[in-house]
Formats: structure tokens, C-alpha cells, sequence
């Protein structure tokens, strides 16, 4: 099942106006890491940019091509190893099965990696740097795959290692060092605001599978076979409506163009089923089908908002946070529901 959220939206928000304008960015997505902001590299935009546009904009495009890249992956580690059980335990890893089924930008991280040891594995130096630049352009963490590098670190790789960041070096020169003052700013950041994430080992799985693969056959079976009872485990758990599933997200969506068609009034939009309050999935199919909800802080002048959640009216109406508070409703109306995911309407 894959994930639409707010750093999707934010993505394929970005990738459709570099299509439409022609004019790409060397600024890749923001993030928070403690208590600063730093931005990773464009090559995420630029790798599913294209599964966009073949899709005619509808996010399915990118988590598809992620899941294609996700079953490179595999690939590239059979080429490295020779080891079907190395690439069997990436391909049923809890870790890989989750993050290869939805775009984000850490999310092809093990793919770049992976071909980075491959061209390291046969001595092809400035192609390994080559794709351990675009790596950490994805997420900075893959920054040590270096280790891996350490008994032959030679001049090609660092060359390669330059061109695939050239992105981010060139923004550099042009723009009083951005990122690299974002994260020189990390060491003076308050992690206390940044959790535990999963993600930050992706870099490792690569690695992690060619381990395995060198492990004595029944061993690596047991192994093996614990990754996809838990990758299992972690599918039948999940509920049946997803709260960021792009399917429902577009759903949901399409009802509010048909309301929307009722009314010329000016609107805007919330979420309260998932951690998106200001609704920036929903804001990006509502500009697909043409409608423009007022901005993230324009909720007090709005006619009407609509509101999703999982909660019954009153806990909506009498809500305490930003987007209703502000708007003052006075009346609620439910317009209608996506399984156990409501829509509603909120009035004056």
C-alpha cells in the first residue's frame, strides 16, 4: 500500500511545476533534523519527474516506478554476489517491502548504494563515486557507505563522488553555501525534536543482503525466512482505509470538486486524519482538477472548509487546533465518507 503524505504532496507538487515550466531546481526537499532546517539534494525530483509526467500527474506514477527501482535493487545485488539468497532477503526485508512502495526520497537510497558497491566490486572507481554522490543527494546518511570504500579510496571515486553532487555544489557557490551551512548546523541542532527513524538505515541494506548471502545456506534460509514473517506480520496489520493511500486521498478529493461545483464562494481545506493538518495531499489533487483552496493561513476568511477525519461531527466542529479554531464554524455538514474516513463541511 503506498503512502501520499505531506512530503509526497510537497514532492509532486514541485516535480509537476518543473514539468510545466521547464525550469528545474537544484534545491531538493526540506526537512527538519532536530531543531534545523536542511535540504537534501534535487535527484529525487529529477528521477520521478518522469514517472509523473507519464502518469498525467497522478502520484501512482512515482510509487510505481519506486517499487520498479525496488526490484533493481535485487537485481544489482545478484550482480554483485552471484547469491540468490542475497537478493531473496532484500526482497522479503520488513525495511525494503515498506519503503519500496511509495516515493520519498530516502526510499531509492539502497538502489544507489547498491550500484555504487557493484562498479566499486569491479574496479569501475569514478562510477561507483559517481552513484554514491546521487546516494547522498537522496539522503545524507548514505554518506557512510564510505566505509565501505576505505580499503581502496581512490581519486576516481572522489571525482565521481563530485560530479554526482554537483547539483548541490553548484546551488552552493551561488547561494552563500545553503546546504552546507544547514548541516554544519546539525551540530549545534536539539535532537531532542528528532526521533527514532527506520529510514536512516536503508544505506545498510545493501550491504546487510550481501552479508547474508555469504552466511552458510541453512542459516541464511532461518534469516531469510524471519524477514518475511515479519514483512507479513507488518502487511496484515495495517487498516483497511489509509489514511494517506493516494486512492483515497484522490477519492475523497473528487468529493469535494462535486461540492465545490455548487458553490463560487471561496474555500479552503484540513485534515485531521493524519499528521497533514493543513491537508497538502488534498490541496494537490484539488489543483489537478482545477480548484485553488486559500492558502495555509487564510482559513479565517473562508466561506466554508472541508474538513476529513475519522471522528464523529462534534469532535470536528468544537476542535481546538489551528484550522477550525480560526474559521469559528458554526455548523457542520457531512458530505460524505471514504470507508471510516468522513468529509465534512464547515460553515459560519
Amino acid at each position: 500500500m503506498s503512502s501520499f503524505g505531506f512530503d509526497q504532496a510537497r514532492d509532486a507538487g514541485i516535480e509537476r511545476q518543473m514539468i510545466l515550466t521547464g525550469k528545474p531546481t537544484l534545491l531538493g526537499p526540506q526537512t527538519l533534523i532536530g531543531d534545523k532546517t536542511i535540504y537534501f539534494g534535487p535527484w529525487h525530483y529529477y528521477l520521478m519527474a518522469p514517472a509523473l509526467w507519464l502518469a498525467h500527474f497522478d502520484p501512482v506514477g512515482p510509487d510505481l516506478w519506486t517499487v520498479v527501482l525496488g526490484v533493481a535493487t535485487t537485481a544489482v545485488i545478484f550482480a554483485i554476489s552471484g547469491s540468490a539468497l542475497a537478493a531473496l532477503f532484500y526482497a522479503v526485508f520488513p525495511l525494503a517491502v515498506i519503503y519500496n512502495r511509495f516515493a520519498w526520497n530516502p526510499n531509492t537510497v539502497p538502489l544507489f548504494c547498491a550500484l555504487a558497491l557493484l562498479f566499486f566490486s569491479r574496479k569501475r572507481d569514478f562510477l561507483a563515486g559517481l552513484f554514491f554522490g546521487l546516494a547522498v543527494q537522496l539522503h545524507p546518511t548514505a554518506l557512510l557507505l564510505v566505509l565501505f570504500f576505505l580499503r581502496r579510496f581512490r581519486w576516481p571515486i572522489i571525482l565521481g563522488a563530485l560530479v554526482g553532487l554537483s547539483p548541490i555544489i553548484v546551488f552552493d557557490f551561488r547561494h552563500q553555501f545553503l546546504y552546507l551551512h544547514g548541516y554544519l548546523s546539525l551540530f549545534s541542532a536539539n535532537w531532542a525534536y528528532r526521533g527514532f527513524n527506520w529510514h536512516y538505515f536503508l544505506w545498510l541494506l545493501p550491504g546487510l543482503s550481501l552479508w547474508v548471502g555469504s552466511l552458510k545456506p541453512k542459516l541464511a534460509a532461518i534469516i531469510i525466512f524471519l524477514a518475511f514473517a515479519g514483512t507479513v506480520f507488518y502487511l496484515a496489520s495495517q487498516p483497511a482505509v489509509f489514511a494517506t493511500s493516494p486512492a483515497t486521498i484522490k477519492k475523497v478529493s473528487s468529493l469535494i470538486v462535486s461540492d465545490q461545483d455548487n458553490s463560487a464562494l471561496p474555500f479552503d481545506v484540513a485534515s485531521f486524519s493524519d499528521a497533514d493538518t493543513r491537508a497538502t495531499a488534498y490541496r494537490y489533487f484539488l489543483d489537478l482538477a482545477g480548484l485553488t483552496p486559500l492558502g495555509v493561513g487564510e482559513y479565517s476568511v473562508a466561506d466554508h472548509i472541508y474538513v476529513t477525519s475519522f471522528a464523529g461531527p462534534e469532535n470536528v466542529l468544537y476542535n481546538k487546533t489551528y484550522e477550525v479554531a480560526s474559521f469559528s464554524p458554526k455548523k457542520i455538514i457531512r458530505i460524505g465518507q471514504e470507508g471510516n474516513l468522513f468529509l465534512y463541511r464547515l460553515e459560519k
